[in-house]
Protein backbone atom coordinates (compact mmCIF):
# COMPACT_ATOMS: atom_id res chain seq x y z
CA UNK A 1 0.00 0.00 0.00
CA UNK A 2 1.28 3.23 -0.94
CA UNK A 3 0.29 6.68 1.12
CA UNK A 4 0.69 10.07 -0.11
CA UNK A 5 0.11 13.30 1.81
CA UNK A 6 0.35 16.82 1.12
CA UNK A 7 1.27 20.31 2.65
CA UNK A 8 0.47 23.90 1.45
CA UNK A 9 -2.25 23.85 -0.78
CA UNK A 10 -3.52 26.80 -2.56
CA UNK A 11 -5.23 28.20 -5.45
CA UNK A 12 -4.61 31.11 -7.56
CA UNK A 13 -1.71 34.00 -8.62
CA UNK A 14 0.97 34.64 -6.40
CA UNK A 15 3.59 32.96 -4.41
CA UNK A 16 4.20 29.09 -5.72
CA UNK A 17 2.18 27.19 -2.73
CA UNK A 18 1.48 24.12 -4.39
CA UNK A 19 3.19 21.13 -3.24
CA UNK A 20 4.75 18.55 -6.04
CA UNK A 21 3.55 14.79 -6.47
CA UNK A 22 5.81 12.33 -5.58
CA UNK A 23 4.82 8.74 -6.70
CA UNK A 24 6.69 6.31 -4.48
CA UNK A 25 7.61 2.77 -5.86
CA UNK A 26 5.64 -0.16 -5.32
CA UNK A 27 6.31 -2.51 -2.09
CA UNK A 28 9.55 -4.74 -2.75
CA UNK A 29 10.78 -7.77 -1.28
CA UNK A 30 14.08 -9.61 -1.24
CA UNK A 31 15.00 -12.92 -0.07
CA UNK A 32 18.28 -13.65 2.12
CA UNK A 33 20.06 -16.99 2.80
CA UNK A 34 19.36 -18.91 5.84
CA UNK A 35 21.57 -17.28 8.39
CA UNK A 36 21.95 -14.20 6.97
CA UNK A 37 21.26 -11.23 9.10
CA UNK A 38 19.59 -8.69 5.81
CA UNK A 39 20.53 -7.73 2.34
CA UNK A 40 21.43 -4.92 -0.02
CA UNK A 41 18.10 -3.75 -1.61
CA UNK A 42 18.31 -1.95 -4.47
CA UNK A 43 14.40 -0.38 -6.11
CA UNK A 44 13.50 1.75 -8.62
CA UNK A 45 13.54 5.64 -7.59
CA UNK A 46 10.27 7.41 -6.96
CA UNK A 47 9.30 10.34 -9.19
CA UNK A 48 8.09 13.84 -8.56
CA UNK A 49 6.74 16.72 -10.87
CA UNK A 50 6.10 20.05 -9.99
CA UNK A 51 3.14 22.52 -10.93
CA UNK A 52 6.02 25.04 -11.72
CA UNK A 53 8.22 22.42 -14.00
CA UNK A 54 11.31 23.24 -11.70
CA UNK A 55 13.92 21.03 -10.16
CA UNK A 56 12.41 18.69 -7.20
CA UNK A 57 14.68 17.29 -4.64
CA UNK A 58 13.96 13.64 -3.49
CA UNK A 59 15.46 12.57 -0.08
CA UNK A 60 14.87 8.89 1.15
CA UNK A 61 14.87 7.77 4.58
CA UNK A 62 16.45 4.34 3.24
CA UNK A 63 18.00 5.10 0.04
CA UNK A 64 18.55 1.84 -2.62
CA UNK A 65 21.42 0.19 -2.42
CA UNK A 66 21.70 0.12 1.35
CA UNK A 67 21.61 -2.78 3.81
CA UNK A 68 17.93 -3.94 4.85
CA UNK A 69 17.81 -6.21 8.33
CA UNK A 70 15.80 -9.16 8.19
CA UNK A 71 14.82 -8.40 11.67
CA UNK A 72 12.59 -6.71 11.69
CA UNK A 73 11.30 -7.88 8.54
CA UNK A 74 9.61 -5.19 7.11
CA UNK A 75 10.71 -1.90 6.95
CA UNK A 76 9.19 1.71 5.71
CA UNK A 77 10.82 3.66 3.30
CA UNK A 78 9.66 7.30 3.57
CA UNK A 79 10.00 9.86 0.31
CA UNK A 80 10.06 13.14 0.72
CA UNK A 81 10.07 15.67 -1.98
CA UNK A 82 10.70 19.67 -2.09
CA UNK A 83 10.26 22.35 -4.75
CA UNK A 84 12.26 25.43 -5.30
CA UNK A 85 10.02 27.35 -2.73
CA UNK A 86 9.50 24.57 0.11
CA UNK A 87 6.78 23.30 -0.94
CA UNK A 88 6.73 19.09 0.43
CA UNK A 89 5.06 16.23 -0.25
CA UNK A 90 5.75 13.00 0.79
CA UNK A 91 4.79 9.39 -0.13
CA UNK A 92 5.70 5.68 1.46
CA UNK A 93 6.59 2.32 0.63
CA UNK A 94 7.37 -0.69 2.33
CA UNK A 95 10.93 -3.50 1.67
CA UNK A 96 10.11 -6.78 3.40
CA UNK A 97 13.09 -9.03 3.87
CA UNK A 98 12.44 -12.55 4.45
CA UNK A 99 14.44 -15.75 5.02
CA UNK A 100 15.36 -18.85 3.03
CA UNK A 101 14.89 -21.84 4.99
CA UNK A 102 16.08 -25.39 4.74
CA UNK A 103 13.67 -28.05 4.93
CA UNK A 104 15.99 -31.01 6.01
CA UNK A 105 13.64 -34.28 5.63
Amino acid sequence: MVFFSVHNTATGPGPDTVPPVVQCPSNQQATVAQGQFGTVVTYPPATATDNSGGFVQLSYSNPSGTFFNANPPVTTVFVSAIDTSGNQATCQFTVTVTSEYMCIL
